[in-house]
């Protein structure tokens, strides 16, 4: 029998993974499916901004994007990238940025130019499940640190410090964060970038989400704060700009970069070896990071995302036996079940029990590392009447429901 790797067997993507698959095996006997369980913005009507549409068009029609862009990316995006940074105070050198093909690329490459065996990186939990698997498949370890729902899912600072050991590489910070829509406050980053200097572990910035906040809340950049160790950040065109199939990110190394040629070099030839990085949307970079194309409009109240977590909430208040810490950024809400209530023994179980019976399909929280059979995840990028529908039927269904 020809088995997989046995490096594959502590890595899962439950996003698309078995209740996908259930999902998807619904949709051909035409059963139609609300799917809340990725944070995919075009299946819900939010398309790449029209600017940059007919940009990319114009570049491609000049003959741009056609092969291979160099290694780390094109010169005209590294450029907006450094100047981006440049704006707020933080200095990027050329050799120091690397465009991907998406966040989850540039986390594997990160990682494995990182990583020596069982070399420990310390994620948050719950924690976006591509993180995890990124340190495994180098040879490392994720350790969980314990993100606080009491404390509206903010790290808890002293379970990091119990956590830290001699194998310790990295801290992983994700801000605004997924899948609990936190975002984190300027003091509580300062405290996480003082312990990573403090044991010299380089941070990790996944900021894909920057700028994707509501209510006035300010999503403050890691690397505004980290310069006395390594600061390696995320971003990219996938949430901001509404592009994820553009598959088009960046990373940067800011803060304490001396003596880190080996590691550059490291990334340098792990992005060699995979040639290069989508090239077309590449040339749109510097417009994108130019202005918002219309971010602010759909986050402020009236906007559309604004409207969509209100009637989130409005329907989640009024379900017994659960609760939840209102989003601060991002598209997703992290819901708590009574244990008691439902009885619950497995939150997979539950998930899959409401995508049969109410055809609506969730992620369940153990898809992100959470230890405890009690959450579940939501998207909100449905339209207000899709999402409000979706909630009726999760109100229907736990007014009977209890696991056996």
């Amino acid at each position: 029998m020809l088995r997989s790797s046995s490096r594959l067997s502590n890595v899962d993507y439950a996003l698309r993974g078995k209740l996908l698959l259930q999902a998807e095996s619904l949709k051909k006997k035409n059963v139609p499916i609300v799917s809340l369980n990725i944070g995919n913005t075009e299946p819900f009507g939010l398309p790449i901004p029209s600017q940059l549409q007919e940009e990319m068009i114009q570049y491609f029609r000049q003959g741009k994007g056609h092969g291979y862009a160099p290694s780390r990316g094109i010169p005209q995006a590294i450029a907006a990238v450094q100047e981006k940074y440049k704006k707020i105070d933080v200095s990027v050198q050329t050799e120091h940025v690397f465009f991907g093909a998406g966040v989850s690329e540039l986390a594997r490459i990160a990682m494995d130019a990182l990583l020596e065996k069982d070399d420990e990186v310390l994620l948050p939990a719950p924690c976006y499940p591509v993180w995890g698997a990124a340190v495994a498949l180098a040879g490392g370890k994720p350790v969980y640190y314990l993100c606080d729902e009491h404390a509206g899912w903010h790290p808890d600072i002293h379970d990091i410090g119990r956590k830290i050991s001699a194998k310790s590489r990295a801290i992983l910070v994700i801000n605004p964060n997924n899948p609990t829509g936190a975002v984190y406050e300027k003091v509580l980053l300062e405290q996480l970038a003082n312990i990573a200097a403090r044991h010299q572990l380089v941070i990790l910035s996944d900021e894909i989400y920057e700028g994707v906040t509501y209510d006035d809340v300010e999503s403050v950049p890691m690397s505004m704060l980290v310069k006395d160790t390594l600061c390696i950040s995320f971003s990219g065109l996938s949430k901001i700009y509404r592009a994820p199939g553009l598959r088009t990110a960046w990373m940067t190394l800011s803060g304490k970069t001396k003596e880190i040629q080996s590691f550059v070099d490291g990334l340098y030839l792990l992005c060699s070896l995979r040639l290069s990085a989508p090239a077309l949307p590449q040339y749109v970079v510097p417009s994108a990071l130019s202005t918002d194309h219309g971010l602010k409009s759909l986050l402020q109240s009236g906007g559309r995302l604004w409207e969509q977590r209100e009637i989130l909430m409005k329907k989640l208040d009024m379900i017994e036996g659960l609760s939840y810490v209102k989003p601060k950024g991002a598209f997703y809400v992290f819901p708590k079940l009574s244990v008691n209530t439902f009885n619950l023994k497995d939150d997979e179980q539950f998930c899959t029990d409401f995508l049969l019976k109410k055809h609506v399909l969730l992620i369940h929280g153990k898809g992100f590392a959470w230890m405890h059979p009690d959450h579940f995840r939501i998207v909100f990028l449905a339209d207000r009447i899709t999402l409000g529908k979706a909630m009726d039927h999760l109100t229907d269904f736990l007014k009977e429901y209890r696991q056996e």
